[in-house]
């Protein structure tokens, strides 16, 4: 006997060419409302098949919020504090079919809330696909089944709501223990989100050899803040670093209209 599994692919925010390849597809995958106090907005999302099969499509919402390591975690409606997901509705709201090479319009409306709201508020919107569809046989024997889960981000910010503030909380050297029990030597840079809406950013990290005055630049890291959110910033350090004592600098840049926050450290390379 042939098994059969279903691997579902969860893509948030961006899009993938494995999408298409799939048929399941959304556009935009990022929504941001901004209605006024007890005022109603409404903003379309594009869902496309652009597979050879029927797609059945379920619709459904839910809270969410970042770890500190940027892994996403879900909680059902209504959860969080920081939530919108109950001021949302969706039209159409119930499953759908998308024919080969079809296209729907979703129409999902925000009802904001009577009181003041001071910070910016999030939800997501999934677009399920119902019905697995079959992967090229395995080497193995196995069947892969394939069940697309595509995330919408929804964000709320009410108008007049801006600040941007992130801080650093820390910077510091570390070591990695890896499950396998191998060992990196890495720094660690923990940010904060001061501020009262969701806050993207870039790190450039640089080294400098106190004896020698090499200087390294390393990767650039991303980061994605919510409000009040900690976020934790890894950045391996390169094998075979020679030893010695290093000066490291962290530059953190969230946006043009902001002064570029900077962090230091000194460090024993053993």
């Amino acid at each position: 006997m042939i098994k059969q599994y279903i691997l579902i692919v969860l893509l948030l925010a961006v899009g993938f060419k494995a999408v298409s390849q799939i048929g399941l597809s959304a556009s935009p995958m990022k929504l941001e409302f901004s209605a006024s106090r007890g005022g109603m907005q409404s903003l379309d999302v594009i869902v496309s098949n652009s597979g050879e099969e029927q797609v059945q499509v379920g619709v459904s919402l839910s809270d969410w919020k970042r770890d500190s390591m940027g892994v996403i975690h879900y909680y059902p409606v209504g959860s969080l504090k920081s939530s919108c997901s109950q001021w949302l509705k969706i039209l159409p709201n119930a499953n759908f079919v998308l024919q080969p090479l079809e296209k729907k319009k979703v129409s999902v409306m925000l009802k904001a809330a009577d009181s003041a709201v001071t910070k910016s508020l999030n939800a997501m919107l999934f677009f399920t696909q119902l019905n697995p569809m079959k992967a090229a046989r395995q080497k193995n024997g196995l069947n892969i089944l394939l069940n697309v889960k595509l995330g919408v981000q929804i964000f709320y910010t009410p108008p007049g709501v801006s600040k941007k503030e992130v801080e650093i909380a820390g910077f510091n050297d570390t070591l990695l223990v890896h499950k396998d029990s191998t060992k990196e030597s890495a720094l660690l840079l923990t940010l904060v989100n001061n501020g009262v809406v969701e806050t993207d950013g870039k790190v450039n990290f640089e080294l400098n050899n106190l004896q020698t005055g090499e200087k390294i630049t390393l990767p650039e890291d991303k980061f994605y803040t919510l409000p009040g959110a900690v976020f934790k910033v890894v950045q391996v350090l390169p094998a075979g670093l020679k030893k010695g004592n290093y000066s490291a600098t962290a530059l953190i840049d969230y946006g043009e209209d902001y002064e570029l926050k900077i962090a230091e450290l000194e460090f024993k390379q053993d």
